[in-house]
Protein backbone atom coordinates (compact mmCIF):
# COMPACT_ATOMS: atom_id res chain seq x y z
CA UNK A 1 0.00 0.00 0.00
CA UNK A 2 1.37 3.46 -0.81
CA UNK A 3 2.89 5.46 2.04
CA UNK A 4 0.09 7.70 3.28
CA UNK A 5 2.60 10.46 3.95
CA UNK A 6 2.74 10.91 0.20
CA UNK A 7 -0.55 9.64 -1.21
CA UNK A 8 -4.25 10.14 -0.59
CA UNK A 9 -6.47 7.06 -0.80
CA UNK A 10 -9.93 7.26 -2.32
CA UNK A 11 -13.06 5.34 -1.39
CA UNK A 12 -13.31 1.64 -2.12
CA UNK A 13 -14.81 0.75 -5.50
CA UNK A 14 -17.59 -1.73 -6.19
CA UNK A 15 -16.21 -4.56 -8.32
CA UNK A 16 -18.87 -4.05 -11.00
CA UNK A 17 -17.92 -0.38 -11.23
CA UNK A 18 -14.26 -1.37 -11.39
CA UNK A 19 -15.00 -3.72 -14.29
CA UNK A 20 -16.83 -0.94 -16.12
CA UNK A 21 -14.03 1.55 -15.45
CA UNK A 22 -11.36 -0.82 -16.78
CA UNK A 23 -13.29 -2.48 -19.64
CA UNK A 24 -12.89 -5.84 -17.91
CA UNK A 25 -15.38 -8.62 -17.30
CA UNK A 26 -15.90 -11.09 -14.51
CA UNK A 27 -15.46 -14.66 -15.74
CA UNK A 28 -18.12 -15.75 -13.26
CA UNK A 29 -20.44 -12.78 -12.59
CA UNK A 30 -22.01 -14.57 -9.63
CA UNK A 31 -18.57 -14.70 -7.95
CA UNK A 32 -17.60 -11.26 -6.70
CA UNK A 33 -15.72 -12.07 -3.53
CA UNK A 34 -16.10 -9.25 -1.02
CA UNK A 35 -17.66 -7.15 -3.78
CA UNK A 36 -15.32 -4.18 -3.50
CA UNK A 37 -11.74 -3.13 -4.26
CA UNK A 38 -9.88 -0.86 -1.85
CA UNK A 39 -6.21 -1.42 -2.70
CA UNK A 40 -3.95 -2.11 -5.68
CA UNK A 41 -0.80 -4.19 -5.24
CA UNK A 42 1.58 -6.53 -7.09
CA UNK A 43 0.72 -10.22 -7.32
CA UNK A 44 3.15 -10.97 -4.51
CA UNK A 45 2.70 -8.60 -1.59
CA UNK A 46 3.50 -8.57 2.11
CA UNK A 47 0.97 -7.98 4.84
CA UNK A 48 2.14 -4.43 5.43
CA UNK A 49 1.51 -3.46 1.80
CA UNK A 50 -2.28 -3.70 1.92
CA UNK A 51 -5.11 -3.01 4.40
CA UNK A 52 -5.96 -6.73 4.71
CA UNK A 53 -2.95 -9.07 4.84
CA UNK A 54 -5.11 -11.92 3.50
CA UNK A 55 -5.72 -9.94 0.31
CA UNK A 56 -9.39 -9.10 0.78
CA UNK A 57 -10.27 -6.11 -1.39
CA UNK A 58 -6.88 -6.15 -3.15
CA UNK A 59 -6.50 -5.98 -6.95
CA UNK A 60 -3.38 -7.14 -8.81
CA UNK A 61 -2.56 -7.80 -12.45
CA UNK A 62 -0.76 -10.49 -14.44
CA UNK A 63 0.85 -9.60 -17.78
CA UNK A 64 4.14 -11.53 -17.91
CA UNK A 65 4.27 -15.32 -18.11
CA UNK A 66 7.60 -15.28 -16.24
CA UNK A 67 5.56 -14.57 -13.10
CA UNK A 68 3.09 -17.41 -13.55
CA UNK A 69 4.08 -18.92 -10.20
CA UNK A 70 3.15 -15.65 -8.50
CA UNK A 71 -0.23 -15.69 -10.26
CA UNK A 72 -1.11 -19.21 -9.16
CA UNK A 73 -0.16 -18.45 -5.55
CA UNK A 74 -1.38 -14.87 -5.23
CA UNK A 75 -3.48 -13.81 -2.24
CA UNK A 76 -5.00 -10.87 -4.13
CA UNK A 77 -8.77 -11.20 -4.16
CA UNK A 78 -9.06 -9.73 -7.67
CA UNK A 79 -6.66 -10.26 -10.58
CA UNK A 80 -6.69 -8.60 -13.99
CA UNK A 81 -5.65 -11.21 -16.59
CA UNK A 82 -6.01 -11.94 -20.29
CA UNK A 83 -8.42 -14.62 -21.42
CA UNK A 84 -5.62 -17.13 -21.93
CA UNK A 85 -4.55 -17.08 -18.28
CA UNK A 86 -7.93 -16.77 -16.57
CA UNK A 87 -7.90 -20.46 -15.68
CA UNK A 88 -4.59 -19.99 -13.83
CA UNK A 89 -6.12 -17.61 -11.30
CA UNK A 90 -6.41 -19.47 -7.97
CA UNK A 91 -9.91 -20.41 -6.75
CA UNK A 92 -9.56 -17.97 -3.86
CA UNK A 93 -9.31 -15.06 -6.33
CA UNK A 94 -11.70 -13.47 -8.82
CA UNK A 95 -10.50 -13.07 -12.42
CA UNK A 96 -11.15 -9.78 -14.23
CA UNK A 97 -10.53 -10.57 -17.89
CA UNK A 98 -9.34 -7.82 -20.20
CA UNK A 99 -7.08 -7.23 -23.20
CA UNK A 100 -4.39 -5.31 -21.29
CA UNK A 101 -4.22 -6.18 -17.57
CA UNK A 102 -1.57 -3.57 -16.78
CA UNK A 103 -3.58 -0.78 -18.40
CA UNK A 104 -6.75 -1.88 -16.60
CA UNK A 105 -4.97 -2.04 -13.25
CA UNK A 106 -3.41 1.37 -13.91
CA UNK A 107 -6.79 3.00 -14.54
CA UNK A 108 -8.08 1.54 -11.30
CA UNK A 109 -5.00 2.52 -9.28
CA UNK A 110 -5.18 6.09 -10.59
CA UNK A 111 -8.73 6.25 -9.24
CA UNK A 112 -7.77 4.92 -5.81
CA UNK A 113 -4.51 6.82 -5.23
CA UNK A 114 -3.58 10.48 -5.70
CA UNK A 115 -0.18 12.00 -4.85
CA UNK A 116 -0.56 14.68 -2.19
CA UNK A 117 -0.32 18.19 -3.60
CA UNK A 118 1.13 21.24 -1.88
CA UNK A 119 -1.53 23.48 -0.39
CA UNK A 120 -1.42 26.79 1.43
CA UNK A 121 1.53 29.15 1.97
CA UNK A 122 5.06 28.52 0.71
CA UNK A 123 6.14 27.26 4.14
CA UNK A 124 3.20 25.19 5.34
CA UNK A 125 2.34 25.69 9.04
CA UNK A 126 2.27 21.93 9.64
CA UNK A 127 5.95 21.58 8.64
CA UNK A 128 8.35 20.82 11.51
CA UNK A 129 11.76 22.48 11.25
CA UNK A 130 14.38 21.97 13.95
CA UNK A 131 16.60 24.82 15.14
CA UNK A 132 19.27 25.93 12.71
CA UNK A 133 17.44 25.08 9.49
CA UNK A 134 18.23 27.67 6.80
CA UNK A 135 15.73 28.32 4.00
CA UNK A 136 16.85 30.56 1.14
CA UNK A 137 14.60 32.79 -0.96
CA UNK A 138 11.74 31.10 -2.82
CA UNK A 139 11.90 27.77 -0.99
CA UNK A 140 8.62 25.84 -0.80
CA UNK A 141 8.01 23.42 2.09
CA UNK A 142 4.84 21.34 1.95
CA UNK A 143 2.52 20.07 4.64
CA UNK A 144 3.82 17.61 7.24
CA UNK A 145 7.45 17.98 6.11
CA UNK A 146 10.15 17.37 8.75
CA UNK A 147 13.62 18.92 8.41
CA UNK A 148 16.50 18.31 10.84
CA UNK A 149 18.80 20.83 12.51
CA UNK A 150 21.59 22.37 10.48
CA UNK A 151 20.08 21.57 7.10
CA UNK A 152 20.35 24.22 4.39
CA UNK A 153 17.90 24.47 1.51
CA UNK A 154 18.98 26.76 -1.30
CA UNK A 155 16.92 29.12 -3.45
CA UNK A 156 13.71 27.93 -5.10
CA UNK A 157 13.99 24.33 -3.97
CA UNK A 158 10.68 22.52 -3.38
CA UNK A 159 10.12 19.97 -0.62
CA UNK A 160 6.87 18.10 -1.20
CA UNK A 161 4.24 17.02 1.34
CA UNK A 162 5.25 14.38 3.87
CA UNK A 163 8.97 14.35 3.05
CA UNK A 164 11.57 13.97 5.79
CA UNK A 165 15.09 15.38 5.62
CA UNK A 166 17.68 14.64 8.29
CA UNK A 167 20.23 16.87 9.99
CA UNK A 168 23.06 18.83 8.36
CA UNK A 169 21.84 18.08 4.84
CA UNK A 170 22.22 20.42 1.86
CA UNK A 171 19.55 20.75 -0.82
CA UNK A 172 20.72 22.72 -3.86
CA UNK A 173 18.96 25.50 -5.73
CA UNK A 174 15.94 24.51 -7.85
CA UNK A 175 16.04 20.94 -6.52
CA UNK A 176 12.74 19.14 -5.91
CA UNK A 177 12.10 16.44 -3.33
CA UNK A 178 8.86 14.46 -3.23
CA UNK A 179 7.79 11.05 -1.89
CA UNK A 180 11.16 10.75 -0.17
CA UNK A 181 12.82 10.02 3.17
CA UNK A 182 16.31 11.53 3.33
CA UNK A 183 18.96 10.91 5.96
CA UNK A 184 21.61 13.03 7.69
CA UNK A 185 24.38 14.85 5.82
CA UNK A 186 22.86 14.14 2.42
CA UNK A 187 24.00 16.43 -0.41
CA UNK A 188 21.72 17.14 -3.36
CA UNK A 189 23.30 19.48 -5.91
CA UNK A 190 21.35 22.08 -7.86
CA UNK A 191 18.60 20.84 -10.13
CA UNK A 192 18.34 17.38 -8.59
CA UNK A 193 14.86 15.82 -8.71
CA UNK A 194 14.03 13.14 -6.16
CA UNK A 195 10.82 11.10 -6.08
CA UNK A 196 9.17 12.03 -9.37
CA UNK A 197 6.92 9.47 -11.03
CA UNK A 198 9.35 8.55 -13.78
CA UNK A 199 8.36 6.54 -16.84
CA UNK A 200 5.65 3.94 -17.00
CA UNK A 201 3.00 3.66 -19.73
CA UNK A 202 0.51 0.94 -20.61
CA UNK A 203 -1.94 0.82 -23.49
CA UNK A 204 -5.20 -0.74 -24.56
CA UNK A 205 -7.94 -0.06 -27.11
CA UNK A 206 -8.88 3.11 -25.23
CA UNK A 207 -5.39 4.55 -25.60
CA UNK A 208 -2.33 5.07 -23.44
CA UNK A 209 -2.45 5.38 -19.66
CA UNK A 210 0.28 6.28 -17.19
CA UNK A 211 1.15 3.44 -14.83
CA UNK A 212 0.87 4.95 -11.32
CA UNK A 213 4.16 4.96 -9.46
CA UNK A 214 3.09 4.28 -5.87
CA UNK A 215 6.43 3.88 -4.13
CA UNK A 216 8.95 6.26 -2.58
CA UNK A 217 12.66 7.07 -2.43
CA UNK A 218 14.88 6.44 0.60
CA UNK A 219 18.32 8.06 0.73
CA UNK A 220 20.39 6.93 3.69
CA UNK A 221 22.95 9.05 5.57
CA UNK A 222 25.87 10.63 3.68
CA UNK A 223 24.48 10.15 0.18
CA UNK A 224 25.68 12.70 -2.39
CA UNK A 225 23.91 13.24 -5.73
CA UNK A 226 25.28 15.41 -8.53
CA UNK A 227 23.62 18.28 -10.37
CA UNK A 228 20.71 17.57 -12.69
CA UNK A 229 20.23 13.97 -11.55
CA UNK A 230 16.78 12.38 -11.31
CA UNK A 231 15.96 9.56 -8.89
CA UNK A 232 12.44 8.29 -9.57
CA UNK A 233 10.27 6.77 -6.87
CA UNK A 234 9.52 3.06 -6.89
CA UNK A 235 6.54 1.52 -8.63
CA UNK A 236 5.19 0.04 -5.36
Amino acid sequence: MPDLRFFEVGSKIDVDQAALLTSARLTMPERKGSGFIEACAPLSFSGGDVPDREGRGVAAFFSDRRYLAQLTSTRAEFVFVTEGFADKVPPTSVALVCASPQAAWSRLAATLYTPRAHEGPAIHPSAKLEDGVHLSVGVVVGQDVEIGAGTRIDAYAVIGPGCRIGRNARIGAHATVSCALIGDRVRLASGVHIGEAGFGVAGDARGLVDVPQLGRVILQDDVSIGAGTCVDRGAF
